[in-house]
């Protein structure tokens, strides 16, 4: 839902599920979901409010390993 420059978001994750808001502005524009349990550098996704357009929103998904390599793939 997009309302008063807020969008919320609804995802399940390891069958556990989440609600998060988004604005368009950093730091509010991101959240992170780690991808494993490691006892160190654990691997995860960022993923990145971009922009909303009529009904549909804009992200960008970025892949970080335990040597902190970004990985990006189109836009």
């Amino acid at each position: 839902m997009y309302k008063n420059e807020v969008l919320t978001v609804l995802y399940k994750y390891d069958d556990f599920p989440y609600q998060i808001t988004l604005e368009r502005e950093y730091p509010l524009n991101t959240f992170r979901v780690d991808i494993a349990k490691c006892p160190e550098k654990i691997p995860y996704f960022l993923i990145e409010f971009v922009d909303f357009n009529d009904k549909i929103a804009k992200f960008r998904i970025y892949l970080f390993n335990g040597k902190k390599v970004r990985v990006k793939k189109g836009e």
